[in-house]
This record gives C-alpha cells, structure tokens and sequence, in this order.
C-alpha cells in the first residue's frame, strides 16, 4: 500500500488555507519580537489560527484516507472520508501514463503520475496521482508499458534545430502576433492623425513643429498592446522550448516511453496497441516544402492544454513513412483513391469567399456613413482580409489533397481543417463509424460527404467534402453506410 506524497496535504488544504495564511503571515511578519505585541497577536487571531489548523487536519485526514496499491495486472486507488471512492485500472487497459516533474518537485522528490485508459469520455485523466519519486520507480518496475526490462529496440532523437523550428511553427503562430501588432501600431498612428487634423483646425493658436511631434507620436495604449501580443508569443515559444527540447523516444517491443522537457521533466509510456491512429500536420509553407509533423491520438496523450500530442517533430515527408514502421508496425502512408472532382472547389471555398465579399461590402457601407475615419475603415478592411485572402487560397489548395483510401485493412483520410491540413492513417479496426451525408442538391448529382468517426476518448469528426456517392459506396462496402 503507498501513501501519496505529503505535499498533497497541502493541495488538498489550499483552496482555504491560502485566504487566512496571508494575513496571519502578515500580522507575524510587522512584530518585533516584542512578547507583549506577540501575546497581544494572539490574543486577536486565535479563531484564525484555530481555523488554519482545522484546514491543515482536515488536508491530513484525506491524504491518510487516499492511498493506492499495485497489484500484479491491476493498480487500485482508494479515497474519501465518509464516502469511499475506489477505483481499480487492470494493466491490460492502459492506454497511457504520463509523469510530470515541475521545478518544485525536484526539490521534494515527487511526480504528477496521470493513468488513463480509453474507457471515459471525458479528457481529464482515468486516475491522477502524487507520488514520491521513489514510489515511481516502483510504477516503473510493476507495471507493464512502464517497464522496459526486455531493453530498448530503438530510440529516436531529434537535433536542436529541428525542435527550435517546432517551437516556431506551433508557438501561437509569429505571423499573426507581428499581425496583430501591426494593427495595433498603424491604428495608433491613423488615430493620431485624426486627432492631428481636428487640434490644428480649431486650435491655430498649435505650432507647426508641435503638430509635426504629434503626427510621429503613438499613443502609449496601441505600443501597450502590441509589445504585449508579441510578449505573448516570446512567452509561447519559450514555454514550447522548455517542454519539448530533449525530445526523446524510446521503444520497445509493445510501448513507447516519450522523455522532453528542461525545467519541468515529462515522461510518457503509451501503449502501442492502443493508438487510435496517426495524424500528419501541416500548414500551407510546411506542406510546399514536404515537411510534417507526426501527431498521435492515444488516450492521456496530449489532452492538457496546450500540450501537442507530437510523436515525431518536424520531417521530411520521404523520412515519415521509414519512421512509422519503426514504431508502428503495419502503417503505411500510402495515396488517396477516392478523391472530389476538381470541378468541386466551390464547395471547398465558398465560406472564406463569403466573409471576402460581406466584410468589402460593409466596409464600403462604413466608408459612406461614417467618410471622415476614411483612414480607420481602409485598414481595417486590409487587415481584415488578409486571413481570409489566406484562408481562402489554403481551402484551394485542399481540393487538390483532399480524399480517402482503404487498402491492406488500412484508412488513410486527408482533409484540410481551418488553415491545417491532416493526413490520418488508422487500422480499419480503429474505426468507430462512417456516416454517409447527402444534401438535396447533392443527391441529384450523386455526390456527398463522408464523415469517418474513429475511435478516441474524445469524438473527432474527420470530414471529406463532395465525392462520388458510387464511389464511396463501392470502397467502403454497404455495412459501414450510416445515412
């Protein structure tokens, strides 16, 4: 039986403990080891302290009431008070264990242990636990995707500049916080200039060399929010470096261990018999330049914000396949067969053409209503249309990428999402349901989409835009069809 790490007395207390601690740390602090002014502290905070202490016992009592047991195909858990919770896991169910060492709990010898499994629903881990790092040792020895007596098959380590450029592409995205600061700082400048023009025509009296100091200036609100959003990024891809520079993948021969992280260390151990199915990422630049990312859905991998459930970083595309059948045996990236017409592309960029058109139109209604902040309504037409120029070329792209293949017992879907293009390969085991939808229109000319709904903790829908219905129904076969 193992007692979780003491610290977890205080995670159990400090939701109420932190609203008196302050002010009697406070009151404690302003004394001057008088014994009157401290016997008169007392005096006053007794009730206070008498609650602290009451948080504290009750924080001890839970943690003595939670512990957990390591069986020899099961780990169980047990907690609550007056009302007992218990929760067994069987090793054979395990999809993922996941070890976090923050900064703190190097000094006190502990980990955030997370089991999951794909029997919930919900993205929050199966069972969270607060070892000593001792006991994780113990983990490790015990349970079987944690353990890797049999030694390692192969190990794959990405170089620093590889993860530097991970870290760049997936860090908020550098265009768009020079975007936004762009915007931030012309706004600033047009607003200027407006306020420019209305002091010099009703206040002559206003020098020409104070006018000119006034158009140059910006005012301190648009610097403000423009140094913050590029802050925003700076802190991204810094907090990006710290977790997946060290990036390491170890396998053997039925899991994977995953080691990154500088400050904070992150160990994964998922099994490989329980990935739902490989995910290849790209953006518009990554894909001209045939390089990718290598993302994977397996339960408790990836489901913490702002965590990417990367598996391989950046590559070539020619190196990608090599890769997964090390890894992953029987996954094959192979082309679509089941593609849309290319007489199709309406289909595929009529939204963003859309919001093109309403977003010039109303600009054109601003520009006639409101003519003296012509200034304002022109930029912010130019900066509103160029995500949507940029996202209307990337739905273009799509039509010539996008489409299915079943082959080998295999699924192979590309499909473009917002400004991200996917390449999902999964076993045809891993498919939880195709569903078959059909408009009126598309009906009469024989054409619909295709939804693919494969296995995950969370739903995803993987959708597949205008194909040939005669086409999807003879790959796929009249028993996945669900109108």
């Amino acid at each position: 039986m193992y007692y979780q790490h003491p610290y977890k007395i205080l995670q159990y207390s400090a939701k109420n403990l932190w609203l008196l601690i302050f002010p009697l740390l406070r009151g404690l602090i302003a004394l001057r080891l008088d014994i009157n002014e401290l016997y008169l502290w007392l005096k006053g905070a007794w009730f206070d302290i008498l609650i602290v202490i009451a948080i504290l016992a009750t924080g001890y009592i839970r943690w003595r009431c939670s512990y957990f047991t390591i069986g020899k195909d099961s780990i169980m858990h047990q907690k609550g008070v007056f009302l007992r919770t218990k929760i067994t896991i069987p090793f054979s169910e395990i999809s993922t264990v996941s070890a976090e060492r923050k900064l703190l709990y190097l000094f006190i010898q502990a980990a955030d242990v997370s089991i999951d499994t794909d029997g919930s629903g919900y993205s929050r881990a199966d069972l969270k636990l607060l070892v000593k790092y001792s006991d994780l040792n113990e983990m490790e020895e015990k349970i079987n995707i944690m353990n890797k007596k049999g030694g390692m098959k192969y190990s794959y380590k990405p170089n620093w500049w590889t993860m530097i450029f991970f870290s760049v592409i997936f860090s908020s995205s550098l265009s768009g916080a020079v975007y936004i600061a762009t915007v931030f700082f012309q706004f600033g400048k047009i607003i200027e200039e407006i306020i420019d023009r209305k002091l010099t025509d009703t206040l002559n009296e206003v020098t020409n060399e104070v006018a000119a100091i006034l158009l140059l200036k910006i005012p301190p609100i648009a610097i403000g929010i423009a140094l913050l959003v590029l802050l925003s990024w700076v802190l991204s891809f810094v907090r990006n470096i710290f977790r997946y520079v060290r990036f390491k993948i170890e396998k053997d021969k039925s899991s994977t261990k995953i080691k990154m992280g500088i400050i904070s260390k992150y160990f994964y151990y998922l099994s490989l018999e329980k990935i739902n199915y490989i995910d290849l990422r790209q953006n518009l630049v990554m894909k001209l330049f045939n390089v990718m990312t290598v993302n994977i859905n397996c339960s408790g991998y990836g489901n913490e914000k702002n965590e990417i459930p990367v598996f391989v970083p950046i590559m070539h595309k020619k190196q990608v396949s090599n890769i997964l059948k090390i890894f992953i045996e029987d996954i094959k990236l192979h082309k679509s067969l089941i593609k849309p017409k290319r007489t199709s592309f309406f289909r595929y960029i009529w939204i963003p053409l859309f919001f093109i058109i309403i977003t010039f139109l109303a600009s054109l209604l601003m520009y006639t209503l409101f003519p003296e902040i012509s200034g304002i309504i022109k930029f912010a037409l130019i900066m509103a249309e160029i995500p949507l120029v940029w996202l209307l070329i990337v739905k273009f792209a799509s039509v010539f990428t996008t489409g299915f293949s079943v082959e080998n017992d295999q699924l192979c879907i590309c499909y473009c999402k917002m400004y991200a293009y996917h390449t999902v390969i999964a076993k045809r085991d891993k498919i939880a349901k195709i569903k078959i939808r059909q408009s009126i229109w598309q009906r009469y000319f024989n054409k619909c989409d295709v939804i693919f709904y494969l296995n995950s903790k969370i739903s995803k829908r993987h959708i597949i835009k205008t194909l040939s219905f005669s086409e999807v129904e003879k790959s796929l076969g009249y028993k996945y069809i669900n109108n």
